[in-house]
């Protein structure tokens, strides 16, 4: 029963977006809805064996965390409202994360979930192509090719299809795929990340090869091994230019990825200078006697490049220690459907903040909130590494998670993973394995020790 529910959810996340942006709005809360059921067979599971295979890393983690965020709530008077739909993004995948450390999956299991994914990633190629060439054919823009990952999601479709490549390579390297069947795979999954345009490609490509790659290897790569590997991230790199340069000159834009890279314009989508914190207290209250005045929206343009946006906060806080450490509250600066629940800061800084989740742990939990979920990361890193050295079934699902830790800790400068079910959901899900697997090999070993 509960493999049936993973399997529901993992279905789910990968078309609530686009049922609720095709058919009803409200489907795009199955995922929670799933994750909230997942959590009271966690709270059972639990009750009933008094064990879960969980690091005490991560328990002192976490109680470090529900300090940090609890002490933010208070200094910043946040509303209960706002407190309700604020931790939403943050919770809603923690279920998902600890079911995993209550249930021992059994590897046939996690290969059939494995595949699942697999199946779910490939679909999204014809369906990538028919946006790019058919629904949305003459836009000059490929932030439209999301699959079925609904509005928005072009960046975390290259993601989700990068993090697949990492995983398969994995087991390509410890011989569970054939070549042929590899190459054919490789190609369907990378094909996405061309025609979206999603230019992040060029830098994590080469990280999604070589991380499994060294990890899967169980002897010190050879010049071939090293030179194959080589020679299929050239391969792609210069299949995903050329694609790219393609579609420019068919949608009339000119400019190839190579004048991109080196124009004004690459390098003010990154750094801009703007001094937006200078002109105006962001954190300011404009009231006449008891009526709050509208205050001005600081938009995704406004904020300027993504290094203005991550500096953004730090300068504004400058001059305020506790606010740079603990931010303005958890849902200080989120929207809500409803207006009563959205945060004080959410009108003005919603849109500037919410692009990268970086910039959304700064505003809203201040730089001890990226420490903390850096070295969350760095823990589930940790986890992964030992677990591929392992003699473990499950070594070589660690190795290609390897590559995955790596783009999402990179990522966190691209994309809010938070608002994106799919991959939060994916990502939460198979590090909590890792992580469980880890703890458990741990215990054993200490166990047959004594």
């Amino acid at each position: 029963m509960i493999n049936r529910l993973v399997n529901l959810i993992i279905c789910t996340v990968f078309f609530s977006s686009f049922l609720a942006s095709n058919v009803q709005r409200e489907l795009t809360l199955l995922p929670e809805v799933l994750s909230f059921l997942i959590f009271v067979v966690v709270i059972v599971r639990f009750a009933a064996h008094k064990s879960m295979s969980l690091s005490p890393k991560y328990v002192i983690l976490g109680i470090l965390v529900f300090l940090h965020v609890l002490t933010g709530l208070v200094v910043n008077s946040v509303a209960p409202g706002t407190l309700l739909t604020g931790l939403r993004p943050y919770v809603k995948w923690l279920p998902v994360f600890l079911l995993p450390m209550v249930y021992p999956f059994s590897e046939k299991e996690i290969r059939n979930q494995l595949r699942l994914v697999l199946v779910l990633s490939i679909i999204q190629c014809p369906i990538a192509l028919y946006q790019r060439f058919v629904q949305y054919r003459g836009m000059a823009t490929g932030d439209v090719v999301t699959g079925t990952l609904g509005l928005g999601a072009s960046g975390v479709l290259s993601i989700l299809m990068l993090s697949a490549i990492a995983v398969l390579l994995a087991y390509f390297i410890r011989e569970k795929i054939r070549a042929g069947a590899f190459v054919i795979i490789l190609c369907i999954l990378f094909l996405p990340t061309m025609i979206n345009e999603t230019k992040a490609t060029l830098v994590l490509l080469p990280i999604v090869l070589i991380i499994p790659y060294l990890y899967a290897s169980r002897k010190k790569l050879s010049a071939l091994q090293l030179v194959s590997i080589s020679a299929i991230s050239l391969s792609l790199l210069i299949g995903f230019v050329y694609v790219y340069d393609q579609i420019s000159g068919q949608l009339g834009r000119g400019a190839s990825i190579l004048e991109f890279i080196t124009s004004d314009r690459s390098t003010s989508y990154l750094y801009s200078q703007k001094e937006l914190y200078k002109e105006k207290d962001l954190l300011e209250r404009i009231q006449i006697g008891s009526m709050e005045l509208p205050r001005d929206v600081i938009g995704s343009k406004e904020g300027g490049g993504r290094i203005d946006k991550i500096l953004l906060p730090i300068n504004v806080f400058s001059d305020r220690p506790l606010k740079l450490w603990l931010g303005l509250g958890v849902g200080n600066v989120s929207t809500s459907i409803l207006n009563v629940f959205s945060g004080e800061y959410a009108v003005r800084l919603g849109a500037v903040s919410g692009e990268m989740l970086l910039t959304l742990l700064l505003w809203e939990t201040g730089v001890g909130g990226v420490i903390l979920f850096v070295l969350f990361l760095i823990f589930l890193i940790v986890d992964a590494h030992k677990l591929s050295r392992s003699g473990d079934s499950s070594a070589i699902l660690a190795s290609g998670w390897l590559g995955v830790l790596a783009v999402i800790l990179i990522a966190m400068t691209y994309i809010n993973m938070f608002y994106f079910n799919t991959l939060i959901f994916m990502f939460s899900y198979f590090s909590g394995y890792v992580a469980a697997k880890s703890a458990s090999l741990r215990y054993n070993f200490h166990k047959e020790s004594r």
